[in-house]
C-alpha cells in the first residue's frame, strides 16, 4: 500500500524527485524501481510508520538511490487527522552508514538539510 502511495505522490510531483518522472516503473529488488532510456535502474525504498515513528533500515534501504519515509502518525486512530507527513532523501547511505533501527526524530536530525518534507492531506 505505501509503495503505491509513494509512486502516486512522485507522479503527482508531491514528492519532488524530477529525475524519476521521465522513467518507467519496473520490477526490481527495491520497493520501487524506475528505468529510463539508457539510464541505470533508480531504486526507491519506502518506509512507513504510525504514531510510534520507529522503523528498521535494511541493507537495501541504506543502498537505495532514494529513501522515502511516510509517517501516518495518528491517522488510523483519530478520524480528525487528515494529514500525513512524507520525508525523502537521496542516497541515504551517505547519511545512514549501516542497517539499524531508528526513530523518525533521529532520521530527521541525521538527514538535516539533505531531507525534503511535505504534509499531504489524504
Amino acid at each position: 500500500m505505501t509503495e503505491s502511495l509513494a509512486h502516486q505522490l512522485i507522479m503527482k510531483k508531491i514528492i519532488n524527485i524530477p529525475s524519476l518522472l521521465e522513467r518507467e516503473l519496473v520490477k526490481g529488488d527495491a520497493d520501487l524501481n524506475y528505468k529510463g532510456d539508457g539510464a541505470r535502474l533508480a531504486s526507491v525504498e519506502v518506509k512507513s510508520t504510525a504514531a510510534q515513528g520507529f522503523s528498521r533500515f535494511t541493507k537495501g534501504d541504506v543502498a537505495s538511490d532514494f529513501l522515502i519515509w511516510i509517517h501516518f502518525g495518528n491517522y488510523f486512530l483519530d478520524s480528525k487527522v487528515s494529514e500525513i507527513e512524507v520525508f525523502w532523501v537521496k542516497k541515504a547511505g551517505k547519511i545512514i552508514k549501516e542497517p539499524c533501527y531508528m526513530t523518525l526524530k533521529k532520521f530527521k536530525d541525521l538527514c538535516g538539510k539533505n531531507m525534503k518534507a511535505v504534509k499531504v492531506k489524504i
